[in-house]
């Protein structure tokens, strides 16, 4: 609720900007960690207009967990190739195959020591 509350009133980089730290502390207060909350998202969105950026993980706060939640939610990609998130790696399984279950590897049959 506090992200889609943010979003609905600061969906915008500049409306972010524009904002006051008091009233952002407003939305963010039930996370924690105002201050550095704050800090971080005013810092990304200051980055959005200055840099030319090609993945997420170049704006401030931002690690390998939103890199990949961009590159499959907002991009597209389907391929699992170097995501490590186990909820995102459950999600794309689900997307490619349409099942939630984690396939089991067939376990390889051991030698009967015992048989002649």
């Amino acid at each position: 609720m506090t992200i889609k509350a943010f979003l609905g009133t600061y969906g915008t980089p500049s409306k972010v900007l524009e904002a006051p730290d008091e009233e952002l502390e407003s939305f963010i207060d039930p996370l924690g960690l105002q201050e550095t909350r704050i800090k971080a998202v005013k810092q990304m969105s200051q980055a959005f207009f200055e840099k030319e950026w090609e993945d997420p993980v170049e704006f401030y706060g931002c690690g390998k967990f939103t890199s990949d939640s961009w590159r499959i939610f907002c991009r597209g990609v389907k391929a699992s190739k170097g995501v490590e998130d186990a909820t995102l790696l459950r999600y794309l399984r689900w997307l490619n195959t349409g099942s939630l279950k984690d396939p089991k590897p067939a376990r390889p049959r051991m030698p009967n020591a015992y048989a002649a």
